[in-house]
């Protein structure tokens, strides 16, 4: 089981049926719509 966590805020997006376990980095939709904003 691993835990997909948002790399700006920290909020666990989701958890993912994996063979490893761990922590994966991806960005909530919240902090998705902030990033296009800022480049």
């Amino acid at each position: 089981m691993e835990a997909i966590v948002c790399q700006n805020c920290d909020e666990v997006i989701t958890y993912v049926d994996g063979d490893k376990s761990g922590t994966l980095y991806g960005t909530c939709q919240g902090c998705d719509d902030h990033c296009e904003e800022k480049e």
